[in-house]
């Protein structure tokens, strides 16, 4: 596989994890639950799908620039880029006060 479409598995793999650790540590303040959860991890889950866009687009762009090699580098700054989209989202959408 190429290295962009790696990412993107391995993004959506720590979707999961992710949205019951930010409801239970990061936004315990505003925490999800009973049939809400569904609705917010639906909800998680699409605008997770952003961060992916963001991070395996710059691998693929960062590595059709650099080559392969410069995988890790492209990675490193589509996580970046990712983070920030997602805490945006998260604290304006999911969590929202």
């Amino acid at each position: 596989f190429h290295p962009a479409i790696g990412s993107a598995a391995g993004a959506e793999c720590a979707i999961i994890s992710n949205f019951f650790l930010n409801n239970a540590w990061t936004f315990h303040d505003r925490k999800v639950v009973g049939k809400k959860m569904i609705g917010k991890f639906v909800q998680f889950n699409g605008t997770s799908v952003g961060a992916i866009i963001i991070q395996s687009s710059t691998v693929y762009v960062g590595t059709l620039l650099f080559g392969i090699p410069a995988y890790f580098y492209a990675y490193i700054i589509g996580v970046g880029f990712g983070l920030i989209w997602n805490y945006s989202m998260y604290s304006r959408v999911i969590w929202k006060v």
